[in-house]
């Protein structure tokens, strides 16, 4: 029951969200959504496409903007370590993506060798899934207003079944759940 309910509210924030579209870029600049937030690139508030967030943080003399040009006299080039890593405006994200993986550990005790391999298949498919999509537009989504029917079908579902929910069983190590909370429970 837990499961259609989430399908039909993953339905249901597609058909009503704002969708936004945003290109990652090294440059100093910082570049806008259409809600004019502040946005960044992969692996910076999480482990998306590696296996460790960015480290490049935007304190480090070679991402200060008035030496950021090569033709500036006090240039100071990036490190090895550092080419192609994004900008890392958001603090240690590290620490927190680590504690997350404790807590998935944590919770797994005998077999928390799961949590690893489970987050090595999710950065995987990261990799591998975009390439497989369709794109059905030029921009591979269209924004659209539910129609009235569906999303007065949706509702109706979602009011009938609020409260009848039952507990997900998900397989063990899984880390597309949130072990975080499991894990400050445990130490408290």
């Amino acid at each position: 029951m837990i499961n259609n309910i989430a399908n039909t509210l993953i339905l249901f924030i597609i058909i009503s969200s704002v969708v936004v579209v945003v290109t990652a870029s090294q440059n100093h600049d910082y570049e806008y959504n259409s809600m004019h937030q502040k946005t960044y690139g992969v692996d910076v508030s999480f482990p998306q496409h590696h296996s460790k967030v960015s480290t490049n943080y935007d304190y480090l003399p070679h991402n200060d903007p008035k030496k950021s040009s090569p033709t500036h006299p006090n240039y100071v080039s990036p490190p090895h370590e550092y080419k192609d890593m994004p900008v890392q405006r958001l603090g240690n994200r590290q620490d927190f993506y680590d504690t997350f993986m404790e807590g998935c550990r944590h919770h797994e005790r005998s077999e928390h060798a799961k949590c690893d391999e489970t987050e090595r298949d999710r950065i995987d498919m990261n990799l591998r899934q975009p390439q497989s999509m369709v794109n059905y537009t030029d921009l591979g989504f269209e924004k659209i207003k539910a129609p009235t029917k569906v999303f007065k079908a949706i509702k109706k579902f979602w009011d009938d079944n609020k409260g009848m929910e039952d507990v997900e069983e998900w397989f063990t190590g899984n880390t597309y759940t949130n072990h975080v909370s499991l894990l400050l429970v445990c130490y408290l």
